[in-house]
């Protein structure tokens, strides 16, 4: 039964109400930022989610209204797309349905009026949230699949890391659900990882629990596998110990119940005085606080260690204490209470009170079959959405088929261009190198013309200087006869 309780406030955990002290503070926050537009804008979701937990919805949803009309006349729609999603996310938990789903769509819109990759991906993680709540769990992977791939391609910002480890957290809890435990264990660390990137205590914190429950499956798998035992208990109390540290910047003060919870529910397989220590801490802390979910986990662990001890009165009254606040709960889990009646009959069984064991067991019978009732309605609706949902899936992959085929021939069509192209570009080259052939031709032509011309003046040149050397020489020889007939004529 504590099993089932520890189950039940991991899956419920996020969503119990933050801390007062936190709320004043993003209260006076927003009412600062007031002369800031964009300031103002970035503060709003964070404060309108604050007030809907805080059970101040009207306010939540009036905060939004306003800051969305304030958005919406922005130039970047980043603004308007991370409001939108927030109120259809709020919308859901309000299970206004129709209402979230025009305000997913308007946030979609509006991611088509930025840049902004970041809020792209958070519509996407909207919508995944969404879906999961609408138990269209396969939809939803792919959903969060690509807020991360937006995440990755977005410059790094005040909240991108704390974005990105909430999807990958998402995406750990599904594949939790689904068995897949090498998924479940590669996405919280990526969630552990990116929380200490963050510098967040509340992530950090989460990314503890979460780690710790991947590595306690592991150990409920293998129960002698103490290894798993130590990671888990490892992670646990690095998670109060990170809660210990920063109790003023935490958000929830339940958080520190939920890990003691959790801690005790792993020490009563092994170390009972640890189990009984952390049990009235979560007891304590809850009861504190009013969080009726986690005071019955605790009471239901303290009443299985009085059952080890054999003391089935102690037992029992903590069972009843665990029904009472149980029946409290504004989110009711059959299968807990029916664990409960289930106990609260066998104890009585222990101590002999066959009658009281009878009418618990009555209880427990009749609820079952109300739960079965419930249950064979809810697999026909389920069976009948399963249809449909396929119904949709083959005229998706016909669609996808018909895409994927005018897709290879738009492809082979520019593959048949490319290659005009290329032939086309290759004769002009060739026509390009033939002209540059012709030229260099030409080129030479006139070059051996100019030698040619050159070689003639050249010997009409050696031509002149011979005639003009034989007229020096003739004009010499008369001078020489000159100089001996003037000499002979002189002698004589």
């Amino acid at each position: 039964m504590h099993r089932l309780l520890l189950i039940f406030t991991l899956l419920i955990c996020p969503f119990f109400v933050q801390a007062q002290d936190v709320l004043s503070k993003l209260e006076r926050e927003y009412s600062h930022a007031s002369n800031n537009t964009a300031e103002q804008l970035n503060l709003a979701p964070r404060y309108a989610t604050a007030l809907f937990f805080h059970n101040l919805k009207p306010k939540s949803y009036q905060i939004l209204d306003t800051n969305i009309s304030l958005a919406a006349k922005q130039a970047d729609g980043k603004y308007a797309t991370i409001l939108y999603a927030v109120q259809a996310m709020n919308y859901r938990l309000d299970n206004k349905t129709a209402e979230s789903s025009k305000s997913l769509d308007m946030a979609r819109a509006y991611s088509l009026k930025t840049s902004s990759n970041e809020a792209k991906g958070y519509v996407q993680y909207a919508k995944g949230w969404i879906l999961v709540r609408n138990n269209k769990t396969t939809d939803a992977v792919a959903a969060y699949l690509k807020a991360i791939e937006y995440y990755e391609n977005s410059p790094t910002t005040s909240t991108l890391y704390g974005r990105l480890g909430n999807a990958a957290k998402e995406l750990s809890a599904i594949y939790s659900d689904l068995n897949e435990y090498q998924l479940e264990e590669k996405y919280s660390k990526q969630f552990l990882l990116l929380a200490s990137k963050q510098n967040d205590p509340n992530l950090i914190f989460d990314a503890y629990m979460r780690m710790g429950y991947v590595y306690e499956q592991k150990y409920t798998q293998e129960p002698s596998n103490t290894m798993f035992r130590n990671k888990t208990e490892q992670y646990y109390l690095q998670a109060i110990a990170t809660f210990n540290k920063n109790k003023d910047a935490m958000l929830s003060r339940n958080s520190l119940s939920y890990a003691a919870i959790n801690l005790a529910n792993l020490y009563t397989g092994f170390d009972s005085d640890k189990a009984m220590q952390y049990a009235q801490l979560a007891n304590k802390v809850s009861l504190e606080i009013g969080d009726a979910i986690h005071i019955a986990s605790s009471f239901g662990i303290l009443a299985e260690l009085a059952l080890q001890d054999k003391n089935y009165d102690l037992a029992k009254s903590y069972f009843l204490k665990a029904s009472m606040e149980i029946g409290k709960s504004p989110v009711r889990n059959h299968m807990i209470e029916l664990s409960i009646l289930e106990s609260l009959s066998r104890i009585s069984e222990e101590q002999g009170n066959y009658k009281e064991a009878l009418t618990y067991y009555k209880s427990y019978v009749d609820q079952y079959k109300s739960i079965y009732d419930q249950e064979k309605l809810d697999i026909t609706k389920r069976l009948e959405s399963q249809f449909d949902k396929e119904r949709q899936e083959q005229k998706y992959i016909k669609l996808q088929l018909e895409s994927d085929k005018k897709a290879q021939e738009i492809k082979l069509i520019n593959i048949l261009r490319a290659q005009r192209e290329q032939v086309y570009n290759n004769l002009k080259l060739v026509e390009e190198n033939q002209r540059e052939r012709l030229k260099f031709s030409e080129l030479e032509s006139e070059k051996k013309e100019q030698q040619l011309r050159l070689a003639k003046l050249e010997t009409q040149q050696k031509n002149n200087d011979i005639n003009t050397f034989k007229k020096l020489l003739a004009f010499k020889e008369k001078i020489n006869t000159y100089y001996i007939f003037l000499l002979s004529f002189s002698l004589f």
